[in-house]
């Protein structure tokens, strides 16, 4: 399946996280204090 790298920005900064299914990519975005970008890679 595609790999979904999620951009997180928090207090800390920005943090990157592979996610290999699209559900946990919609979870990290709902659970992120902000949504920056999320791209198929």
């Amino acid at each position: 399946s595609d790999i979904i790298r999620i951009d997180l920005s928090d207090s800390n900064g920005t943090r990157e996280r592979d996610f290999y299914d699209s559900s946990w990519a919609e979870l990290a975005v709902t659970f992120g204090t902000s949504y920056r970008e999320a791209r198929q890679i």
